[in-house]
């Protein structure tokens, strides 16, 4: 019998390794580690470095009885930095070759993915075997759907495009807690993602004279690997309840959830099952080389420029700020810088670079400013630019630009000397920028009278209480802001932290309910039980029964007497909840001293 492995969506079983040798960095990534007979798995080798002189040879497979090799790829893409300085313009290629290699399962079970050897002149590394587990036949479920969705299935490098990820889930289906699929972390390595709102939205279809609850989320996506691109498919967990016996709907009944209602009518048991989105391939088109302007840098989408000078009127010696803004639509990663000509006319320092990315209208609106501070070797009128911004317009299909022209006037002043470029400093504020001091005081040689100066500071404890406090008051904010962070964040840890207090506040309401009717107490009692061991393991109280208790608490090691001594708990809570026999206040307060115990040392052990 094939075990199933339980993964929280994508497992990458290789692991993402990044080894870094002579500037080359090497990753290597499975896409899921639980398959069903007759479907594909992918392995994807991704190498990059700067300025490879020749192309990588694929990664070289061991033979393997368990899988056979299906379809291979190779695919290129590359980034150019930029960097002015002093009216010299530097760039520096990476290249990054990705590999995807798609194996068949030849039969069921517990199997073993053949390992790989990658090399490149002196750099060699070695990926070893890594378990697959394949099962005979996929889950049968027709009442949820996990489907992904792009606007655009061919296109090019960078190109924006909207990704729909859309949860169908059929209205009287036993389904319960659906996680939420983190499509970022399962694609960041194919796209640049950005979505358009926060949570999933929620609205009903009917399809095929069902009724069901829809629940969708858009992205917008820009593709950084050409060629054909395969998607990789998306764990999506959820619950199914297998349910004795089962209550008319209700308002209550929503997948996202839970039903917290059903647990008081439906002793039934639960399953944890994984759905994956559906595969999709996109033909992603490399940017032509025919065209391509010789200051084109990487930037592609829609846009706008505009330039201004703070001044019109400067002494030579005397700097000015240039700002040039583009906006528009496009990934502003790939806005990397603007072309100026007649730099040399200017002492000119590196620009002072911000961003602004807005959601408007369901399109990705950037804007992108650039602020030079430039300063004029020689008087009269001169030029600034042209200013143009080369960009690849995927409307058109082809490479574009927008260019301006400012003009200066430069009046006579202290020319820039030669060799003392940088000594001067520049205020973006427009301030004037002046050498303040080219010597060093003399020393005095006619002191008449020396006192003894006072205790130096660092000698004083208070001092260096003083030094160390910002610091440590620096550190303790920082892992404040961190605990928050992951509390809001991390909803399992949350659970676990808050598990204890909760669990006490319910154990009051318990010991309220001493001298009220048994199903009361017995009712805050169990819930106590039943949400403090949710808490802990991050699992649903809705739909848990006591073998899922015994279950879990067992799989977490916790000590068999402390186990036993809360099933019986619980069992009597059962038997005092849905029966009228009496009970005496102590028997309560002996139950209540029994779940507090068992509590304190489920504590010890679950922290």
């Amino acid at each position: 019998m094939v075990r199933q492995l339980n993964s929280r969506l994508l497992c990458w079983v290789l692991g993402t390794v990044s080894l870094l040798f002579a500037g080359y960095d090497f990753q290597a990534g499975l896409d899921r580690n639980q398959i069903t007979l007759g479907e594909d798995i992918t392995i994807t080798v991704q190498f990059s470095g700067e300025n490879l002189k020749e192309e990588p040879a694929y990664p070289e497979f061991s033979s393997s009885a368990d899988f056979t090799l299906s379809n291979k790829n190779r695919q290129k893409s590359s980034s150019q930095n930029v960097s002015i300085i002093n009216g010299r313009m530097t760039r520096t290629s990476v290249e990054t070759y990705t590999f995807q290699f798609t194996f068949k399962p030849l039969k069921a079970g517990d199997l073993k993915l053949p390992g790989c050897r990658f090399g490149y002149n002196d750099f060699v590394r070695q990926i070893g075997e890594t378990s697959v587990s394949v099962l005979k036949e996929g889950p049968e479920n027709h009442n949820l759907s996990f489907d992904l969705s792009f606007s655009k299935r061919d296109l090019y490098l960078n190109e924006q495009v909207v990704l729909v990820a859309a949860i169908r889930v059929k209205q009287n289906a036993s389904i319960r807690n659906i996680g939420s699929p983190d499509v970022d972390k399962e694609l960041k390595k194919f796209f640049w993602i950005k979505p358009l709102q926060d949570k999933f939205e929620q609205r009903n279809e009917t399809i095929g004279g069902e009724a069901y609850s829809v629940y969708s989320m858009r992205f917008i996506v820009f593709p950084t690997l050409s060629g054909e691109v395969k998607v990789p498919s998306i764990p999506l967990e959820y619950i199914v309840m297998e349910q004795r016996a089962r209550r008319r709907n209700s308002p209550f009944d929503d997948a996202f959830f839970g039903g917290a209602f059903d647990n008081f009518f439906d002793q039934g048991n639960t399953r944890k099952k994984t759905r994956y989105s559906n595969p999709v391939t996109l033909r992603v088109r490399d940017l032509p080389e025919a065209g391509k302007p010789a200051g084109f840098t990487g930037a592609v989408g829609s846009f706008k420029m505009t330039a201004s000078l703070d001044k019109e009127e400067v002494k030579a010696g005397e700097a000015f700020n240039l700002k040039v803004v583009v906006n528009g639509s496009g990934n502003e990663k790939s806005i990397n810088s603007v072309d100026i000509r007649n730099l040399h006319l200017f002492e000119a320092f590196d620009p002072e670079i911000s961003a602004d990315v807005q959601i408007k209208s369901g399109v990705l609106s950037v804007t992108k400013t650039f602020r030079y501070v430039l300063i004029p070797k020689s008087e009269g009128k001169c030029d600034v630019g042209p200013v143009t911004l080369y960009f690849f317009n995927t409307a058109k299909g082809r490479y574009d630009s927008l260019s301006t022209t400012l003009t200066l006037n430069v009046k006579e002043g202290k020319a820039v000397r030669p060799g003392t470029e940088n000594k001067v400093y520049s205020s973006i504020g427009g301030e004037e920028i002046k050498l303040l001091s080219s010597d060093i005081r003399y020393i005095k040689t006619d002191a008449s009278r020396l006192a003894e100066g006072s205790r130096p500071r660092y000698d004083s404890p208070v001092y260096w209480v003083g030094v160390a406090l910002p610091p440590m008051l620096l550190l303790l904010s920082f892992l404040f802001r961190r605990y928050q962070w992951r509390m809001a964040s991390d909803t399992g840890y949350a659970r676990l932290k808050r598990a204890r207090k909760k669990a006490l506040k319910r154990l009051k309401e318990a010991e309220q309910n001493l001298t009220a009717p048994p199903d009361r107490f017995y009712a805050a009692l169990y819930k106590a039980l039943i949400e403090y061991v949710a808490d802990k393991l991050n699992l649903s109280a809705a739909g848990m029964t006591v073998t899922l208790f015994e279950s879990a608490l067992r799989d977490k090691g916790a000590v068999e007497e402390t186990v036993q001594e809360l099933v019986r708990l619980l069992e009597s809570c059962d038997l005092h909840r849905f029966s009228s026999l009496p009970v005496e206040t102590s028997d309560r307060k002996a139950d209540l001293t029994r779940a507090e115990t068992a509590l304190s040392h489920l504590e010890e052990k679950l922290s």
